[in-house]
């Protein structure tokens, strides 16, 4: 995905993904955990956002959405 432009790099893109299974898995088991990732995720909603729209990007040029 680094290669098509859509993350930003492949370590972030990791980074991102551990934060999110931490807040899935760990949420009834530790919650000062939870909330250290949880701020973590609200320093990264930007990056989130811009991976989301170069997804859209994606696939509107290659013309895979649905209809």
């Amino acid at each position: 995905m680094e290669k098509l432009n859509i993350i930003p790099s492949t370590e972030k893109y990791l980074e991102l993904r551990k934060l999110r299974n931490v807040i899935v898995h760990e949420y009834e088991l530790n919650q000062l955990l939870l909330v250290e990732e949880l701020n973590k995720l609200i320093e990264n909603v930007s990056i989130l956002l811009d991976i989301y729209e170069n997804i859209l990007k994606f696939i509107y040029q290659r013309n895979l959405f649905l209809e």
